[in-house]
């Protein structure tokens, strides 16, 4: 490696580092707005850090948007911030939008992606949540649907493209 492509390297992970430390100081000072009870400042800068891809910030800035904290209640661009944080492997944000799934809130009603994201969601969720949920929905599904979101969740976990891999699914259903 020559030394010109040498510097741009170090250049590079010096700015990859920076960024990350900036999006976890506007999350802290968001998480510490959002104690205080200061929505409005806790909101902007979660939007702050989740711009900047942390998904800690995504999906609380996710919440925000749905209960109306601090921002106009937007079911949309709550939606927009849970798919992103969803995506990075956010088990919170995957056991969430496995719920918009399940009641069709926000998306198309889709009992299998619902199993799919609490599965792919009980994979990293430590607090067990996830398995909570799937357990609590288990029984309002048919067997077709279950054996649909447990292939679902091995299409995610084997491809590692959680959004798209949904969306496929999701639109080869409507057809």
């Amino acid at each position: 490696m020559n030394r010109t492509t040498l510097q741009i390297a170090k250049l590079a992970l010096i700015l990859a580092s920076s960024t990350a430390t900036s999006s976890w100081a506007d999350f802290d000072k968001g998480m510490s707005a959002y104690k205080r009870q200061d929505y409005s400042e806790a909101a902007k800068e979660f939007r702050i850090a989740a711009a900047q891809g942390h998904a800690g910030a995504q999906n609380n800035l996710a919440a925000m948007y749905t209960m109306g904290l601090g921002v106009p209640a937007d079911h949309k661009e709550a939606l927009k911030w849970l798919r992103l944080a969803a995506d990075q492997g956010s088990a919170n944000a995957q056991k969430s939008l496995g719920w918009l799934y399940f009641y069709g809130r926000g998306v198309p009603r889709s009992r299998p992606v619902a199993y799919a994201l609490f599965n792919v969601s009980a994979n990293t969720d430590s607090s067990g949540a996830a398995s909570v949920a799937m357990k609590t929905i288990r029984n309002d599904l048919s067997h077709n649907e279950v054996v649909a979101g447990v292939a679902l969740s091995k299409q995610v976990t084997d491809s590692g493209q959680l959004l798209k891999t949904i969306d496929e699914f999701v639109a080869k259903a409507k057809r």
